[in-house]
């Protein structure tokens, strides 16, 4: 428990030392607030019995060891501070790299290579060195670790890094201690320190310390009535165990119809306590009034998920054992509740999940539940030119593979990848799908941008981008799908009430990529130089001349400046003054960052490295137009102006 003198419990390897800092500085402080104090009062209780002499040089001797004795306290701290900092700062070679991606109000982990995902919560291994390369889909936020006495600011648009070695094994809450919006104080989440064997066991899946006679089911209803209870959420204020004026009762309500206020009706199943949870007005009960806030649309997935198998639990509804191998047919169309355990070892394993998310909701790319199969698999092998999304070829996803990816991707359902429709896109895809049976693809077009305007979730945006986009193109045939999914309830595209800032437009299977944290980019970071031999067929800059507003716009549009920013990062190095320069590459020559380097660098990215960063660019952009290849190092050279 931590105390005053204690600080917060020390659980991290640098933790210690900065906790012995603290404590001195608060003690040479203190010491010195006393020493001043007892001066003052010496000086008040003599009065005027003590006559001021004429100063001397003598009479100056205690001001100058005064002096002197706080300089050297202040420099003792700085280099002592100066020393734990670059000490911090310094990476260990074993160190295990974790990307973070924040939003409101949302911790988003993801380990590499593995692509194990997690929400809020963190699971690393005792003893082991995690990095976390952190940043923001929305505004600034920070994270601060009180037991490790760590804090990093994490920032829209770049990436920044801090690493830890925990020290004992439990739970470590963390929070932002950047102001980002009235929600910002529900930011927090916790890191789970466990022994390496014990996390490796969970990093590959398998399970870890389960209750006995316990499974997850029961373990997710435990987790609901925790909520329901609590009184921060306070529902069991409202809902009893019978009808209250305020509130119905919900024992026993699930599979049952009830009366609406507007004389319809329904029945309970699990999309109506999701929508009356989060959009509590939408399908109010007759005979009650809108009286519950609309303040639950920020709990987390795991939360309402949990909230539900409660609710069900009180009409005696069994709670599912989940994360069981699938076997025998595959689900129906847009009916599964995750991708199957093939579908999705193929899917992370590609790095498909770096710019559709681990759920497949769509980050950079769009959400892809529900897509046909023979949609994903012509678009894996076809690609689209001009966009992040190349061909892939059978050397790099075996038709096998392919097959099963696609068909998990199809089976899928939208509530699946934890995203939902708000009332305000949900009436504009329906006006959209209207225009679109009509045959007025202008009007669709219109509809569809005015859902992009109300849609809150990046993924969404991206998928009400892509469609809009199909519409320009007059692809009827892809319309029709997205139409079916999203109206249909297989797909759905997030609206939630914060709006970050749109992403990039790429295809809606963004295929296999290097890593997590690689997004499209052109950059001169790759692999070692190639031979005498090698070098003779490297490829052979076009002629012409670039436009530096459209490379800028091609390089936002494919996602380059995700990884590139205007300051060095674990990712890639800036482009920000690079051309001209020279630079070190990892077997140590040395190369003139001009434009056949730069060519060369964004069409065979494996072929000269820059030293301290590693080959994870995938070699995939020689399919972009020549002219695009111009204009992008066109906007790279006047980043050097």
């Amino acid at each position: 428990m931590p105390t005053f003198l204690s600080l917060p419990e020390k659980a991290s390897s640098v933790a210690g030392s900065v906790n012995v800092l603290l404590l001195t500085m608060l003690a040479v402080g203190f010491f010195f607030v006393i020493w001043i104090a007892l001066l003052m009062f010496e000086s008040m209780l003599g009065g005027d019995e003590k006559k001021k002499e004429p100063s001397s040089d003598q009479d100056r001797t205690v001001p100058k060891w005064w002096s002197f004795g706080v300089g050297l306290v202040i420099l003792i701290f700085f280099f002592w501070s100066s020393f734990l900092y670059l000490n911090n700062i310094k990476v260990p070679d074993n160190v295990e790299d974790v990307i973070s991606v924040t939003k409101h109000w949302v911790w988003k982990f993801q380990h590499a290579p593995d692509g194990q995902g997690e929400i809020d919560e963190l699971h690393v291994a005792v003893g082991q060195p995690v990095r976390l390369i952190m940043t923001s889909q929305d505004s600034t936020h920070s994270l601060f670790v009180p037991s490790f006495l760590q804090q990093q600011d994490i920032l829209p648009g770049k990436f920044t890094a801090m690493w830890f070695t925990v020290t004992k094994a439990g739970e470590y809450p963390f929070y932002t201690t950047q102001y980002s919006g009235t929600g910002y104080t529900k930011m927090a989440g916790k890191i789970i320190a466990m022994e390496p064997e014990a996390y490796q066991a969970w990093l590959s899946g398998k399970p870890v310390g389960p209750p006995a006679g316990g499974g997850g089911g029961e373990a997710l209803v435990a987790q609901g009535e925790q909520l329901f209870t609590s009184p921060d959420l306070g529902c069991s204020g409202c809902h009893t165990d019978k009808d209250t004026p305020t509130a119905p009762t919900l024992h026993g309500i699930y599979g049952k119809e009830v009366e609406l206020d507007d004389g319809s009706t329904v029945t309970v199943d699990d999309d109506y306590l999701h929508e009356s949870i989060v959009d509590p007005a939408a399908k109010l009960v007759k005979g009650y009034s809108p009286i519950m806030p609309a303040t639950y649309a920020d709990l987390s997935d795991d939360q309402l998920n949990a909230l539900i198998a409660y609710i069900k639990s009180l009409s005696g509804v069994a709670p599912e054992a989940g994360g069981g191998e699938t076997g025998g047919e595959a689900a129906a169309p847009g009916t599964a509740t995750e991708l199957p355990p093939a579908a999705m070892e193929i899917y992370t394993a590609s790095g498909c999940n770096a710019c559709h998310g681990q759920n497949l909701e769509g980050m950079i790319g769009p959400n892809l539940a529900g897509l046909s199969a023979s949609y994903v698999e012509n678009l894996v092998r076809s690609g689209v030119a001009g966009t992040a999304m190349t061909a892939y070829g059978p050397d790099q996803i075996s038709d096998e593979d392919l097959a099963t990816l696609a068909q998990g991707i199809e089976s899928l359902s939208f509530a699946a990848t934890g995203m939902q429709v708000n009332p305000t896109v949900a009436q504009h895809l329906q006006e959209a799908a209207q225009a679109f049976a009509s045959g007025d693809m202008d009007g669709t077009k219109a509809a569809l941008e005015a859902a992009l305007k109300a849609c809150g979730q990046p993924g969404g945006q991206v998928t009400l981008k892509t469609m809009i986009r199909k519409a320009e193109e007059g692809d009827a045939d892809y319309l029709k799908m997205r139409f079916d999914i999203l109206l249909a309830g297989k797909a759905s595209e997030g609206g939630q009430e914060e709006g970050p800032a749109a992403e990039p437009t790429p295809e809606p299977t963004q295929a296999p990529e290097a890593t997590p944290t690689q997004a499209p980019e052109a950059t001169p970071t790759q692999a070692p130089e190639a031979t005498p031999t090698e070098a003779a067929e490297a490829p052979v800059p076009p002629a012409g001349e670039g436009d530096p507003k459209a490379g800028e716009e091609a390089f936002m549009a494919n996602g380059c400046n995700a990884c590139h920013t205007d300051q060095d990062t674990p990712v890639a190095p800036t482009l920000h003054g690079i051309y001209g320069k020279e630079i070190k590459l990892a077997d140590g020559s040395t190369v003139v960052v001009d434009d056949e380097y730069l060519h060369e660098s964004i069409v065979d990215p494996q072929a000269k490295l820059a030293e301290g960063y590693g080959p994870v660019m995938p070699p995939t952009y020689a399919d972009f137009d020549p002219q695009v290849i111009l204009d992008i190092i066109a906007y790279i050279k006047s980043l050097a102006q």
